[in-house]
């Protein structure tokens, strides 16, 4: 998975090859819940926020519902970067939200 990698990539600093990767993942499958997820986390830091918007409902859009649940216990894990953590409360209201409305 081209997306994980890219993720691994920019956790290790290496933002210029996380953001290859993340755009490979998405040229080959433009469906990719985890390339859309994390190119808004990147997007995020780097502080383009309407791209990252854009990624944010590009990957809720892709969920069925049976995914919410889990989709919220991974960003419950991943909120210990700090910097991202108006990104992932966004994307956990809107999950959270979609839970209460179905």
């Amino acid at each position: 998975h081209n997306a994980a990698y890219g993720y691994l990539l920019y956790l290790m600093g290496d933002y210029d090859k996380a953001i290859k990767y993340i755009e490979i993942e998405l040229s080959h499958d433009n469906e990719s819940k985890l390339g859309h997820f994390y190119k808004g986390l990147l997007q995020t830091d780097f502080g383009h926020v309407q791209e990252a918007d854009i990624s944010l409902w590009k990957t809720i859009t892709l969920l069925q519902e049976i995914d919410y649940e889990n989709a919220i216990k991974y960003v419950g894990v991943m909120r210990a970067n700090d910097k991202l953590n108006d990104y992932l409360i966004k994307f956990e209201t809107i999950l959270i939200s979609k839970i209460h409305y179905h």
